[in-house]
Formats: C-alpha cells, sequence, structure tokens
C-alpha cells in the first residue's frame, strides 16, 4: 500500500508546497512500514530519514 501526502502548511519552508509518500506492507489488518520518499526536481526519491521497523498500524474494529 502506497499512500501520498501533500504538505502545504508553510510552516518551514517559506509557502514550498512538498510532496511525500509512504509504503507500506499489509498483513491480517497490520500496516508495517517500508520506507518513505519525497518528491524532489519531479522524481521520487528514498527519504535517509525511516519510520521505527516495530512501529505498526493496527486495525480498530
Amino acid at each position: 500500500m502506497i499512500i501520498t501526502a501533500k504538505d502545504d502548511s508553510h510552516s518551514e519552508d517559506n509557502g514550498k508546497v512538498s510532496y511525500y509518500r509512504q509504503t507500506f506492507k499489509i498483513n491480517k489488518n497490520i500496516l508495517y512500514p517500508l520506507f518513505n520518499e519525497s518528491l524532489i526536481h519531479n522524481k521520487w526519491v528514498k527519504s535517509t530519514m525511516q519510520m521505527e521497523p516495530g512501529y505498526i498500524f493496527k486495525r480498530i474494529k
């Protein structure tokens, strides 16, 4: 699963809009983070900052 988001908060980068996406693996209603990417010069570049491997998202019913 890939989640793409737009950051237009304008708080730190003088109004520049940035895009990023996070890739997750889905297994039995749990999302496991794989890697993050940022859109730089119209190309997706893997981020050096990663989520902790033990950080998972569980579905709440």
